[in-house]
Order: structure tokens, then C-alpha cells, then sequence
């Protein structure tokens, strides 16, 4: 098919919003940094003045130790995760509904999400398929991980999520992993902001091939780098 014109809010919109999301980020991990100083700071402070007595004052630290090691990074990165997946899914549905409207096609019946529902609606009108584009994949894992964390909270149910895990450790060396069980919960899935950091580089190399090859050019459009 010719050029399709998409209207510029889509792109501007778009990459807006991963600069965005880089900047939460950034912004997430020096301040969780932060947030543990200034938690330990007050204990010993009050420690100090005779506030807080001294077994007070252990516990305090190993209940900071277990909020800002092990819930808030848990927390924080899975945020970070489903934001980077909801971005994906919802520009990429945003394309679909431009292209459709340009070209005069009548919207789906289903409402289902997921960002393949996406790539086949886009494919049905234009004459192009996303899943060739090499970001491909790696978006998927992302929805899986997305889903994943969503629907069992990072908790494997089954040999086939543990070996799916395994495998993903390894394709995501340094930024996904098992926990070893660490405060007498559950092992799940630890995930790094670092992922979500690498993602977003991802989506934004995505959206810049798909735009151009939707009608939509790119130029001037200040990108995340």
C-alpha cells in the first residue's frame, strides 16, 4: 500500500511517553537509594538521642533492610515492567486505529488486548507484518513477563513456567533472575529496573521502523536519545 498519513500527535505521543518512562526510571533508582539512606539516617538518629532503644533500633534496620532490598526493588521494577508493556500495547493499538481510519476500515469486533491481537489487525490493513521486525521477541517476552508477573505475582505454578524462567535468565543475564528464597517467602521472579530500562530502548527502535513503514515519518521528531 502508498503512504499513510497518521497524525503527528501519534509519534510525538508516543516517544513522549518513553522519554518519560526513561526518566522514571532514572528517577526510581536514585531515589529508592535515597529513600533506604534517609529510613536508616532517622534510626540512627533516634538511636543516638535515647529515642529508640538499641533492640528497637535492630529491628528497625532489618525491617528497613527487608522493605527497601527485597519489597520496593520487587515492586518498583514490576511497575516498571507492566508501564513499558501498557505503553507497547496501547501506541501500537493507536496505530492500528489511525491506519484503519485512513484507509476507511471498519473497526474489529473484539476488544481483546495483547500487542499480537495488534499485529494482526495491522497486518489485515497494511502489507506489512511487525513480528518480522527484529524487536519482535523481545516485546513478546516482555508481554509474557508482564503477564506473568500480573497474573501470579512473579510465583511459578508449574515445571513449564520454572524451565520458561530458566531460559529467560539466561537471554537476560543480570536483569531477570530467581530469587533464593530470601525472608522466608516464596522464590519468584526478580526483575531489575535495568530490564525495564533495556525494554524501553527496545520499544523506542520499534516504533521508530513501524511508524515509517505505517505512512508516518519520524524526522524531527525528538526520539528518547
Amino acid at each position: 500500500m502508498g503512504p499513510v498519513h497518521i497524525p503527528p500527535r501519534l509519534v510525538h505521543e508516543t516517544f513522549g511517553r518513553l522519554r518519560g518512562l526513561r526518566a522514571l526510571l532514572g528517577s526510581l533508582h536514585t531515589g529508592l537509594l535515597e529513600a533506604a539512606w534517609h529510613e536508616e539516617e532517622e534510626l540512627q538518629r533516634r538511636a543516638e538521642t535515647g529515642d529508640l532503644e538499641y533492640s528497637d533500633f535492630q529491628v528497625g534496620m532489618q525491617l528497613k533492610d527487608e522493605r527497601f532490598q527485597f519489597w520496593v526493588p520487587r515492586f518498583a521494577a514490576y511497575s516498571a515492567i507492566t508501564l513499558v508493556h501498557s505503553l507497547v500495547e496501547t501506541q501500537l493499538f493507536e496505530c492500528v486505529a489511525a491506519v484503519r481510519t485512513k484507509v476507511g476500515a471498519p473497526s474489529p469486533v473484539t476488544k481483546r488486548r495483547g500487542i499480537d491481537r495488534a499485529r494482526n489487525q495491522l497486518r489485515m490493513v497494511t502489507d506489512f507484518d511487525v513480528s518480522k521486525d527484529l524487536a519482535w521477541s523481545s516485546l513478546l517476552d516482555l508481554e509474557n513477563i508482564r503477564n506473568f508477573l500480573v497474573h501470579s505475582g512473579g510465583v511459578p505454578t508449574d515445571d513449564a513456567q520454572t524451565r520458561w524462567l530458566a531460559r529467560l535468565a539466561d537471554d537476560y543475564k543480570g536483569k531477570l533472575w530467581m530469587s533464593d528464597g530470601l525472608y522466608w517467602y516464596n522464590r519468584h521472579l526478580v526483575v531489575t529496573l535495568r530490564l525495564g530500562a533495556q525494554f524501553v530502548e527496545t520499544a523506542d527502535g520499534f516504533f521508530r521502523r513501524v511508524f515509517p513503514m505505517c505512512g508516518l515519518s519520524v524526522e524531527g521528531v525528538r526520539l528518547v536519545k
